[in-house]
């Protein structure tokens, strides 16, 4: 199915961890808690789950899953991330326990 981007990667937004362009880093992509969820890096390929992502300045959406999941679950990236993890995909984040 070929290389699994992350959210920052696909949209092409330059604010992924490696930013070096001075842009703001997305809390998406410092979001160390959902490293390799659906395979990504940090939040990268559970951005819909993640409130205060840059998508609002960046695509028009709000990045808070609770207020917005039916856009973000409209994003072409959250169906690409669908189609490539299948059965395996994760939609909501994991709670930890104590």
């Amino acid at each position: 199915m070929g290389q699994k981007l992350n959210c920052w990667e696909y949209m092409h937004c330059n604010a992924g961890p490696n930013n070096k362009d001075g842009n703001k880093i997305c809390p998406v992509a410092s979001n160390v808690e959902s490293n390799q969820i659906n395979a990504g890096l940090n939040g990268g390929r559970l951005c819909w789950c993640i409130a205060g992502s840059l998508c609002k300045e960046q695509h028009g959406t709000s990045g808070s899953y609770v207020k917005t999941n039916t856009s973000c679950l409209e994003c072409n990236f959250f169906n690409y991330v669908k189609e490539q993890e299948k059965s395996k995909l994760i939609i909501v984040k994991p709670h930890k326990n104590n």
